[in-house]
This record gives C-alpha cells, structure tokens and sequence, in this order.
C-alpha cells in the first residue's frame, strides 16, 4: 500500500514538477494508474480476501467449509451482477474481491465473538474492521468507475430533457465577477417524478492574469449516486452539456471512515 501511494503520488506531482523546471504542460491520466497501481494493489486485496479466514496461530482454517461455499457464492453473485448489467471483467473482479473480503471479515468477526464474548469487541477486531473498510471502498470504486454512465446533452435556457428515470432542466445562465476570475455559471435543476433533488450549479473560469479556463463541475451527492454536470461550449444559443451519473460514490467515503475508525481503535488497543 505504500508503494502503491508513493506511484500515486508521483503521478499527481510529476506533471507539476515538470511545468515549473521546462514549463510545458504534460497530463497523467487514467492509463498510467490503471497500468501502475492496480499491479501492485491486486495482489494484495488478493491476500487480504482470505486472510481473516485464516488461523495465524495455528496455521488451520477453522470452518473451512464455509468459506469455500461464501467463495463460490459470491462469485456467482458477482458474476450474475454484471451480466445483469454488462459484463466487465474489471467490474466483475472489484465487485468479488469486495464483497469477498467483506463477508469473511465479517464471518470472522462473528466467530470471534462466539467464542471469546469480548467486552472489547471493536477494538480486538480493529484490522477485521479495517479490512470491511477496504471491501466497501473497493465496491464504491469499482461502480463509480465502471457503472458510470455519460450523457451528451445540448441545452437551450429553460429546455428540459429526460435523461433516463431523470429530468434535467437548464433555468439560468449567469456571468459572475470574482476577486481575480470571471465566473459562467450554469443553473440545473434535476427532478425525478416531477420531484426536485436538487439544484447543481456547473461553471467554467476565465482567470485574468494566467489567462487560463478552467471548468467546475457541478455535482449532487446521493447516498447511492452522485450526479456530475459539465459545462462546455456555446453555439447557436445552445449550451453543450456532459452529464455523469457515478453509483456507490459515497462508498469510498464510508469505506476511508471504517478504515480511519479502525486506526483509532489500533491505537487505543496499544
């Protein structure tokens, strides 16, 4: 995991470092991660799958049967989900290594309980804790990433238009000036059912100085989805619009939070 954060963080800053010695602009993108850090990550949530069903002790696996049977379940529930949806091998492994990991951490859990009674109980199972951590944000990293969906609209002010089990409307164009930016912001409302969820302002820009445009995506969270507008360009009075919806967002944030609450607990354990 360390190796993996330092190639993140090489990634993020390389770009950086080498504007201000050559001042050219160079980007990392989505290849370099997926070719660099998923090598090196795999593995290890490999490991991590099977590792709270194992006895370190005593190097036996208690109640082997069960595992091999949640193995093999949850690998055909996993199958079945993306092929209810569209089959993704990516997809398929981060929804398996999850749920996987998830469920032994659990099962495990459950038969320390048994048989110790521990008053103690969050904090003698904190890495278990940790581990359901890592399961749910792999769950919200894999669907947010590989379930998302991308649609290319163009707006004119106040057209409406149905995106799926949505309405999108563009209300309100609006030029706003700022200390040192001029801001284009964009006024969405989202409805589902004539109901409305929300209200998602995208923006694009313009700093005076750097002479740079930079866009602001406008984003709504939901417990189970998170939707992202995009603002691009103007043309004949309509605005072209990328509209994302992303499931599971909110997973990898509750998956940071176990991760940190069983850190916590690590700590008070010492």
């Amino acid at each position: 995991m360390l190796i993996a954060c330092v190639t993140i963080l090489l990634g993020t800053i390389y770009p950086i470092i080498i504007e201000v010695l050559t001042n050219k602009r160079i980007s990392v993108g989505t290849p370099y991660f997926n070719s660099t850090v998923l090598p090196i990550l795999l593995p290890g949530f490999l490991l991590m799958s099977v590792a709270p069903a194992l006895s370190w002790q005593t190097n036996k696996l208690p109640k082997y049967k069960i595992y091999i049977f949640m193995f093999f379940t949850i690998s055909i529930l996993s199958i079945i989900i993306t092929y209810l949806t569209y089959f993704n091998l990516w997809g398929f492994i981060g929804i398996t290594l999850g749920l996987i990991i998830i469920s032994t951490s659990m099962l495990t859990m459950f038969h320390n309980y048994n048989k110790y009674k521990l008053r103690n109980f969050f904090i003698f199972n904190n890495a278990l804790i940790a581990h359901i951590g890592v399961g749910i944000t792999i769950l919200g990293i894999t669907c947010s990433s590989i379930f998302q969906t991308e649609y290319k609209l163009s707006f004119s002010l106040n057209e409406s238009i149905k995106v799926g089990e949505y309405t999108l409307k563009l209300e309100d164009i609006a030029v706003f000036e700022k200390d040192n930016f001029q801001e284009l912001m964009a006024t969405f409302f989202l409805y589902n059912k004539n109901q409305i969820l929300s209200k998602i302002k995208p923006s694009k820009r313009y700093y005076h100085v750097s002479k740079m445009i930079t866009t602001e995506a406008g984003i709504y969270h939901h417990w189970f989805k998170d939707f992202y507008i995009v603002l691009g360009s103007e043309k004949d009075n309509k605005w072209d619009v990328r509209f994302y919806q992303n499931p599971l967002v909110s997973f990898i944030w509750l998956g940071v939070i176990l991760m940190i609450f069983s850190g916590l607990m690590g700590i008070r354990k010492k």
